[in-house]
């Protein structure tokens, strides 16, 4: 946790059986933000939050990564109107990773305001792909849980939801395969 809103999200590193590290900055343009890890079993440590930027039209994706025993360094960003709520990541050890994050389909009316989105990284040294579309636009869109899929691939599962009539809601759980 931050001391001060100005020190931005932080990240605290512990090796097996010993104590945390002192906390590494994750990301200056993520002041306050909400952010999502993931790590491997050899140590690789994936963040990822949402920088706010001017507010939801300029939202943005920002990734930062490190190896074990490495300071966490930027390597990408992602999305753009990204809305700042739930996040979902995942990394290996190849550096194979996915990410994904509800952004704004469209500011007109209550309704389909929300889609929810992934990019796919097929390797340590490779860019984050475009960002894919994991389905038509809702009411919102939140990202639950990412998963890459043993050779190749990546699931992401998301909760969608419509506000129809007042005090009516429709909810559905939606898995999506990216390539």
């Amino acid at each position: 946790m931050p001391r001060r809103a100005s020190d931005g999200l932080q990240l605290h590193r512990a090796v097996r059986g010993g104590p945390f590290a002192a906390a590494e900055q994750v990301d200056f343009g993520c002041a306050a933000s909400l952010g999502e890890a993931a790590v491997t079993s050899a140590g690789r440590v994936l963040v990822a939050c949402v920088d706010k930027g001017d507010g939801q039209e300029s939202g943005r994706v920002r990734v930062s990564e490190a190896g074990p025993g490495e300071p966490l360094a930027p390597t990408g960003e992602l999305g753009d109107g990204v809305v700042p709520e739930r996040l979902a990541v995942a990394v290996d050890d190849d550096g194979r990773a996915v990410v994904a994050w509800p952004q704004l389909a469209s500011r007109a009316g209550p309704r389909y305001r929300e889609r929810a989105f992934a990019a796919v990284r097929q390797a340590t040294d490779a860019r984050f792909g475009a960002p894919v579309a994991l389905g038509r636009a809702w009411s919102a869109a939140e990202p639950r849980l990412a998963r890459l899929v043993p050779g190749g691939g990546a699931l992401v599962v998301w909760r969608a939801s419509h506000l129809d009539a007042p005090a009516k809601r429709r909810v559905a759980l939606v898995v999506t395969r990216l390539p």
